[in-house]
């Protein structure tokens, strides 16, 4: 993590990114086994959706209010 990173979170311990194309069913059971299964305090997820056209940025909006 570069420093500038930890100078603006600095609570920040895991970032994780997926990058998704039209995958909604995967995009979910991604980010969903991740809130579940993951015991790292203090985790974002940022998912970078590439222009999908099968509603997974709709989706991740509706189902994470944190998603923009």
């Amino acid at each position: 993590m570069s420093n500038t990173a930890t100078q603006n979170h600095p609570d920040l311990t895991l970032s994780i990114i997926i990058v998704s194309w039209n995958a909604c069913e995967l995009l979910a059971t991604c980010v969903q086994s991740i809130y579940d299964n993951l015991d790292v305090p203090q985790t974002e997820v940022i998912v970078v959706d590439n222009g999908s056209d099968d509603g997974s940025p709709r989706w991740c909006r509706r189902a994470f209010r944190r998603c923009g």
